[in-house]
């Protein structure tokens, strides 16, 4: 096994992968690899848990960026990880009084675009986990969450085929 990656379960995106030196058979479990949950840290300070029940795990390939920015990926049907969409829009993600407010750079074709939203701050201990999607031939959604007018909050933000956001955003009006 070249690769072993912990990933959701919902979105399909790698949170986090590891070398397999010297490691026969199945990938870890997420128990091996994280125990009850994957921290996140981001370099200005912020960081969050994202859960077990959240999280598989799966051996890959090891393709170029894997390690080092495992959010721009997610698992297929495949060994290959699959590289996924960026971002063009300035501001996808906002946060607002009442809740998580994502708008997608491409309409939602075929089928929903299943979201995963884990986010801690002012309020919410430990984090909180919310699960949403856009519907087919839409491209925004809104996650209801009451939240602090003033507060900041560290946001991991998982739309099925795009790269994962890890970051610290204010309450707009």
């Amino acid at each position: 096994m070249a690769v072993a990656v912990v990933h959701t379960t919902r979105t399909g995106h790698v949170l986090a992968a590891f070398e397999a030196v010297g490691r026969e058979g199945p990938p870890p479990t997420v128990a091996e690899l994280v125990g009850t949950g994957l921290p996140l840290t981001l370099g200005a300070g912020g960081s969050l848990v994202v859960t077990a029940e959240q999280l598989a795990t799966a051996e890959a390939e090891r393709v170029p960026g894997l390690l080092d920015q495992p959010l721009t990926f997610g698992v297929g049907t495949g060994r290959t990880p699959m590289p996924l969409s960026p971002w063009i829009s300035d501001e996808p993600v906002r946060l607002t009084k009442d809740g998580v407010h994502l708008m997608l750079d491409r309409t939602s074709v075929g089928q929903p675009t299943k979201v995963l939203v884990v986010l801690t701050g002012p309020g919410l201990t430990p984090e909180v986990t919310l699960l949403g999607q856009v519907f087919t031939g839409r491209k925004a959604t809104t996650i209801g969450l009451a939240l602090a007018e003033e507060g900041r909050y560290t946001v991991l933000t998982l739309a099925e085929g795009w790269h994962g956001r890890l970051e610290t955003l204010g309450v707009t009006k």
